[in-house]
């Protein structure tokens, strides 16, 4: 498994639940560039449509740079492959347990397939992210001393 990205700030934002992998219906294009790394998780969120399709909203894939014609969308709404089961799960959380659907991690797989890795999340408050900040530092405070 090769990372592709990551996105570093859900971790703080957010609480993760639950964890999905999906794949990604991409152009050529989008492909190419995804591969090269220029693609970018922050910001975009999950929705599942009244269709029970999962789409992608706000993921910034760039264009390819050795494209001459016909380029793609730098964000546009990309379709989500899951199973039934997993769409009507997502949707059952989202709209009862009031949680969000997060895009965590976008990485290619041994066979060279680009899967998107997702989480159910629920936002943290200022609290919680004060407590965070605070483990994180404790942990790197003992980490230098041993």
């Amino acid at each position: 498994m090769k990372i592709i990205s990551k996105n570093k700030r859900a971790k703080f934002d957010y609480q993760f639940l639950d964890k999905y992998e999906a794949g990604i219906s991409l152009l050529g294009t989008e492909v190419k560039s995804i591969k090269e790394g220029n693609v970018d998780l922050s910001g975009s969120y999950i929705v599942i449509d009244d269709k029970n399709n999962a789409q992608w909203l706000n993921g910034n894939v760039a264009k390819y740079k050795f494209q001459t014609q016909g380029t793609h969308e730098e964000k546009r709404t990309r379709q989500l492959l899951l199973n039934k089961r997993e769409i009507k799960k997502l949707k059952n959380d989202v709209s009862l347990k009031r949680l969000t659907i997060i895009p965590y991690i976008i990485y290619m797989n041994r066979k060279g397939v680009i899967k998107l890795e997702i989480y159910t999340a629920k936002g943290k408050n200022l609290v919680d992210k004060r407590q965070t900040i605070k483990e994180r530092d404790s942990k790197r405070e003992t980490k230098k001393y041993y």
